[in-house]
């Protein structure tokens, strides 16, 4: 991703649940949410996007689902 003010690429940062964030309009956003807003659109409401970062695991899900999915890979 690039910045459009400085017109460099943007280089993410590990936050610490130890996915890559990088930083859009002084927040801090997640690389798979922007992945997810580029390619699928906006998330539904009371969704989130599931964040599991592999690419054939990428999706909106509900908060609840996307909960138990973290207990079940050991994110939680």
């Amino acid at each position: 991703m690039w910045s459009r003010t400085s017109g460099r690429l943007l280089t993410p940062s590990i936050n610490g649940e130890g996915y890559p964030h990088v930083s859009v309009g002084g927040c801090k956003i997640a690389v798979h949410s922007l992945v997810m807003l580029a390619f699928s659109g906006p998330c539904p409401d009371r969704m989130v996007v599931k964040t599991d970062n592999r690419h054939d695991s990428l999706g909106y899900d509900s908060y609840s689902a996307n909960a138990q999915d973290a207990i079940r890979n050991g994110k939680r």
